[in-house]
């Protein structure tokens, strides 16, 4: 990877201390693998969610839900016009539908029923504020603020349906500002260095710094 002017060495991450995305936290400073570890783990955990890094634009690049076809053929100006003028006609047919048989819209709905007098009942429509939300893409970016000492992550809805967006980025939040978690990349550098060294009981700074009840003092919030 190409080191850039802004690359900040120890954090291994590139620094940002001016204009910020709307949607952003900051966390203490760590080291970022545990931020980006815990960001991928919580995007596996969605399903719909398709992602990957960017390691030489330190991003996150989204996408929930199945692309429309008018975003994949968006090149071709014809073929997008086919399908926005066939969503279109297939949008008044079924308001048309809805007009001419209204009592169907006021049946109750149950897709787990496999009761066969059930079976003329059609679905009601997917709101797109519904726990259903339509496609979007976004991006999820991550940097250093070195003036505050903190790891920055922005959150941007580049494309698409902004709930959807919005129910990922408060997923992964939830979980980045956990007090458990702060608690934990507060603390792991300790950790990993006592569980890393080999102890030796006549080393007084070793005999302090590894002390078992400065050990679990260290670790009761974890």
């Amino acid at each position: 990877m190409q080191k850039r002017p802004y690359y900040h060495e120890q954090a291994r991450l590139i620094t940002k201390n001016g204009y910020t995305a709307v949607n952003n936290i900051e966390i203490p400073y760590c080291d970022p693998e545990i931020i980006k570890n815990c960001i991928n783990n919580e995007l596996a955990k969605i399903e719909g969610v398709r992602y990957k890094y960017n390691e030489s634009r330190f991003k996150w690049e989204i996408q929930y839900g199945t692309t429309p076809l008018e975003v994949i053929y968006e090149h071709d100006i014809k073929l997008v016009d086919i399908i926005e003028q066939k969503k279109y006609a297939a949008e008044k047919a079924a308001e048309k539908a809805a007009d001419n048989f209204p009592h169907n819209l006021n049946i109750e709905y149950d897709d787990n029923d496999d009761n066969d007098d059930n079976d003329d009942n059609i679905p009601p429509p997917i709101s797109i504020f519904s726990e259903y939300p339509k496609w979007c893409s976004s991006e999820f970016f991550i940097s250093y603020n070195p003036y505050k000492h903190v790891i920055l992550i922005e959150f941007q809805c580049t494309r698409g349906d902004r709930s959807a967006f919005y129910k990922i980025m408060n997923q992964i939040k939830d979980q980045l500002i956990d007090p458990k978690f702060l608690n934990w990349i507060k603390r792991v550098d300790y950790l990993m260095f006592v569980e890393g060294i080999e102890y030796n009981h006549k080393n007084h700074c070793l005999k302090y710094l590894c002390d078992e009840l400065l050990e679990k003092e260290i670790c009761t919030f974890l």
